[in-house]
């Protein structure tokens, strides 16, 4: 009704849409002024069922009302649920609201049947017991019916459970996923394990002292390390040796990573530079003698050009 131009009554749906419709497109094809009345007869058949002095648009009303017609036929052929749902289906008249909370509470039960059955006879039982109950049975649901008080008392327990649950949890240290994790899920599993702590009475200054242990090492970014040491792959007399070599590992890892000559240093071509050095330097010392050897031996005179008075001549002749 909200898609149409102007506000209709409900019974608006009874008109004939396809004579209406019919009348209308012979008024388009028809010329001025017979058009103008035969659209305004449509307009005065339409008007009878408008809400106020409006103007409809015929173009878009006419096709919005016969799909409203479809749409409560529909709906009309529908009326067998009225009594498979103890009148909570009255066609155009049903409660929306009632019928959301039902599909709801439908929606919440069906997951929770599945969540439930781990097969399909498992499956058939609960669905028959539910069946059961939500028809003859119906009266135990009353505030004090035995089912009520049931529902009422385990939601308490609940409560109850959660309460004691993150009270554990915060004085052991330890998270409810890692606890979760250690019992599997299971409450008979985390009933042991509550039951069997008394015993351990001697042992648990230990044990607090290590969970204490567990948090800081935690903290400080050493749960690989911890987690080596909980499942046995770092032996309790070499944890300080497996630190220290993993944090060696780790800084020698970060400084290679951040140079750019230590991450592209190749052990080979280094090596091939040095050798490459070692015989330039050894041709450049053999190089370096004879250049010197040859400045000195520029400065020596020929033999036959000393004169006997000189030097060089009292050394010829000695």
């Amino acid at each position: 009704f909200k898609q149409l131009s102007v506000p209709y009554r409900d019974d608006i749906t009874k008109i004939v849409v396809e004579e209406l419709n019919e009348q209308w497109n012979k008024a388009e094809q028809t010329f001025w002024p017979i058009s103008w009345f035969k659209k305004r007869s449509v307009h005065n058949k339409l008007g009878v069922y408008i809400q106020g002095k409006n103007k409809p648009d015929v173009t878009i009303d006419l096709p919005k009302i016969k799909e409203l017609q479809t749409l409560e036929s529909n709906i009309n052929d529908l009326s067998d649920l009225t009594p498979k749902t103890s009148a909570l289906w009255t066609g155009l008249n049903t409660r929306l609201n009632e019928a959301e909370s039902v599909q709801t509470f439908h929606k919440t039960l069906s997951e929770a049947i599945v969540s439930l059955a781990n097969d399909a006879e498992t499956l058939v039982i609960i669905k028959g017991a539910l069946e059961k109950l939500l028809g003859d049975g119906n009266t135990l649901l009353e505030t004090n019916g035995s089912v009520a008080i049931a529902g009422n008392n385990y939601h308490k327990a609940l409560n109850a459970f959660n309460d004691a649950f993150e009270y554990f949890i915060s004085t052991a240290g330890i998270s409810s996923a890692e606890l979760l994790e250690k019992v599997e899920d299971n409450l008979s599993k985390l009933s042991e394990m509550c039951s069997e702590i008394p015993a351990m009475k001697p042992k648990l200054h230990t044990w607090c002292g290590w969970r204490k242990a567990h948090k800081e090492a935690v903290n400080a970014g050493l749960k690989p390390l911890v987690l080596g040491i909980e499942q046995g792959k770092v032996d309790l007399g070499e944890v300080c040796d497996t630190f220290e070599t993993d944090y060696c590992r780790w800084w020698l890892n970060s400084i290679v990573d951040n140079d750019d000559i230590l991450r592209t240093f190749i052990a080979a071509e280094h090596e091939k530079r040095i050798a490459d050095f070692k015989l330039i330097d050894e041709r450049f010392t053999k190089l370096t003698s004879k250049y010197i050897y040859a400045i000195l031996c520029a400065d020596l005179p020929e033999q036959e050009g000393v004169k006997k008075s000189s030097e060089w001549g009292i050394l010829k002749r000695e």
